[in-house]
This record gives structure tokens, C-alpha cells and sequence, in this order.
């Protein structure tokens, strides 16, 4: 027999499974919904009774949905007892208020708000991926539903996109929100968006180029110890030396060896990783070291979908582990599924870190020493 606590804990669990709450949404026949509370065995009734009687009490106080009673007659009791055994609701409300859950309710109620905002063709989107927007700002997620329905393929014409997206909304804009827009457009263009990416979907000029640092760690390869390059001219002209390092952050810079032989560093990439599709690249030794949080790590799968064989370092959970003490709360993760890409190692260690509450380790926190000896020996292993 279950308690009123057990099944909202299960219900919570159920909320959290996007399958689930696109049933609990859309499907009105799944209504009403009855959960089975269980029946007190012959043992319970015959030696806890005290027991028995507490759980009755506590059904008989639920004022949530409709708690059914059914007499159950047992050898050990001359008259039949009435005891609960399904717990009913008529609708997703009840359902709802049974979650007894602060985050529940709150998700819910936004859910709801932006449910009543966009066009119905998004709902299902809404309903399924919640990363993709509750962290988003109301004038964020208003603006991107109404901007998403406005969008055509070719639209910008070699305009820059801030040109085509209306008053107030700006570069920045996209920055912020273009995955949960990329999801949205998805929806309506059969998911061509994502493949191809928002601006060439549209048709529209990169008018906020990427900058990267671009450092020669082996010392003779290029004329200048480092430079910066825009990551549209890295996509089109080849860079010297075996090796290329590609790293997430540009301040990892000083943490790297002073030499490392034939390598060519790019710092600073962050996301923009559409250039490591060149062909260039397919005659390079690559190798990857980010953050460890869901970023980084979606930075790798997308390095790694362009070059399977690309070397991940200081990626691991045995690193995480051994500097946990450093590691910080993300604030944003990234998608709550492991993206294509990642080694099954690198999908447990994905997940892990979309449940554990301090998620980050930012690459700085690695001893400068653990990072030397393993840049070193991933150069030794990759000749």
C-alpha cells in the first residue's frame, strides 16, 4: 500500500519524462487517470493495525481528485474494511496540484503561459523540451514564438539578421536565444534548420564574426607567436603544423606548455565550430579540451561529428572527480539529452553532470602539471 507521499514523489517523476507530459497534454483520453494505491495485506491488517489505520486516515484527508474506497473483507476482521485503492483525477490540474511540488507547479503555470501565447504548431515543442526555454527571460520566450512563425527560409537575403527580426531585437538576441529558435523553426521546416544552421537557412549575413585567438605552440610555424583570425577565414584557408588543439576558452592559454612540437592552438572557439568542417582539417592530428560541464561537452560532440577520430583531454569523470572541490553550478545546461557525438563514457559523464547540483569544472582548475603531462603524452600517442 502507498502513501499520498510515495505516488507525488512518482508523479514528479512522471512530470519530468517529456513522453509524459505530452500525454498528460494532449491525449484527452488518457482522462481520467487512476493510480493504484494498493490494498493492506492479510499480514498488515492481522498485525499492524495501528499501521492501517494511519494510512486510511491519511487518504480520508486527501481533498485532492477523488480518493476511492473499497471494502475489503479479511479473515482476521468480522465486518469489511473500507480502505483506499485508486487515487483518481478528472484532469491535468488535479494531477498537478497531487505533485505537491513547488517546481512542478511553477513549470506548470509557465508552461501554461506560453501554451497561450504560441501557435499551436510550437505546442508540442513547449510541452517536450523545457531546457530548451524556462530559463528564458518572458520578452525572450514571447519574442522568439512570435519570431519563429515570421521566418522563412531565404527571407534575410544577405542581410545581417539583426535587419529582418523587427524593433528590439538585436545580435545579442540570437546569441541568447537562437538554439531555442533552431528547435522552434525545426518544427515547421522538418528539422532543416538544425541541420544546416539558422543564418544559412536564412539566407543571412554573419554580422557578428567570431574572432579567435590562433597561437603557435611549436614556434616556427607561423610568423607571429599568435594572431587572431575570424573563424570564417579558418573554414577556408589551411593552418600549418601535424597538430591542432582546439580549446573551449581563450585564458587556457597560459596553461599549456610553453612548447609543444608542430602545433597550432585556436582558443576561444566556444560554440562556433562550424569551420572544423573543412577539409583541411582531415589531414590533422585534432585534439579537444573544454570545460567539463554540458557545454563543453556538446562543443566536443560537434567537433567530433565533423572528425570522429578527434582526441578528447582532461574530459573524463576520473578528472571531475579529482577536482570535484573546484566545481560550480551551471547555470544554463545544455541540452537534457546527450547530443550525437559522444563516446559512451562521455554520454555517462553528460548526463551525471545534468544531475549533480555543482555540474562545472572550468578547465582553469586543472593543475598545471596534470595539464602539461597529459598535452604531452596525447602529442606522443597521436604520431
Amino acid at each position: 500500500m502507498k502513501s499520498p507521499e510515495q505516488i507525488s514523489e512518482a508523479l514528479v517523476r512522471q512530470w519530468q519524462r517529456p513522453a509524459k507530459r505530452q500525454e498528460l497534454f494532449n491525449n484527452a483520453a488518457s482522462w481520467p487517470i487512476s493510480l493504484n494505491i494498493g490494498k493492506p495485506s492479510p499480514k498488515q491488517i492481522s498485525q499492524n493495525v495501528t499501521e492501517v489505520r494511519s494510512h486510511v486516515q491519511k487518504w480520508r484527508a486527501i481533498r485532492i481528485g477523488n480518493v476511492c474506497f473499497e471494502p475489503i473483507k479479511y479473515r482476521s476482521t468480522s465486518e469489511p474494511i473500507s480502505v483506499p485503492t485508486k487515487w483518481r483525477f478528472e484532469g491535468i490540474q488535479e494531477w498537478i496540484n497531487a505533485c505537491n511540488n513547488r517546481s512542478v507547479k511553477g513549470e506548470y503555470e509557465r508552461l501554461q503561459l506560453a501554451l497561450a501565447k504560441a501557435h499551436p504548431s510550437f505546442h508540442s515543442v513547449l510541452i517536450r523540451y523545457f531546457s530548451k526555454w524556462l530559463h528564458l527571460p518572458e520578452a525572450d520566450l514571447f519574442a522568439s514564438l512570435d519570431l519563429a512563425m515570421r521566418l522563412e527560409p531565404g527571407m534575410a537575403k544577405g542581410l545581417p539578421l539583426r535587419m529582418i527580426s523587427g524593433e528590439g531585437l538585436d545580435t545579442k538576441f540570437y546569441e541568447r536565444n537562437e538554439q531555442f529558435l533552431v528547435t522552434l523553426l525545426d518544427q515547421r521546416f522538418n528539422s532543416e534548420v538544425g541541420k544546416v544552421g539558422l543564418r544559412t537557412f536564412l539566407e543571412a549575413a554573419a554580422d557578428d564574426e567570431h574572432w579567435v585567438l590562433v597561437a603557435d605552440k611549436d614556434g616556427k610555424l607561423l610568423p607571429f607567436q599568435s594572431l587572431r583570425l575570424k573563424t570564417s577565414e579558418l573554414g577556408k584557408s589551411s593552418l600549418p603544423g601535424e597538430n591542432l588543439f582546439i580549446i573551449e576558452n581563450e585564458r587556457c592559454l597560459h596553461q599549456l606548455p610553453e612548447v609543444i612540437p608542430n602545433t597550432i592552438v585556436v582558443l576561444g572557439c566556444g560554440l562556433d565550430l562550424a569551420w572544423t568542417a573543412a577539409e583541411w582539417l582531415s589531414a590533422k592530428n585534432i585534439f579537444y579540451w573544454g570545460d567539463i560541464d554540458t557545454w563543453g561537452l556538446k562543443c566536443l560532440a560537434q567537433v567530433r561529428q565533423n572528425h570522429p577520430d578527434v582526441k578528447a583531454l582532461m574530459t573524463t569523470e576520473k578528472i571531475f572527480d579529482e577536482y570535484v572541490k573546484h566545481s560550480v553550478k551551471e547555470p544554463n545546461p545544455s541540452d537534457s539529452i546527450a547530443p550525437s557525438g559522444l563516446t559512451i563514457s562521455e554520454q555517462k559523464l553528460y548526463e551525471r553532470l545534468l544531475t549533480e547540483e555543482r555540474g562545472r569544472l572550468e578547465q582553469e582548475f586543472i593543475p598545471l602539471e596534470i595539464v602539461h603531462r597529459m598535452v604531452m603524452n596525447a602529442i606522443k600517442l597521436g604520431q
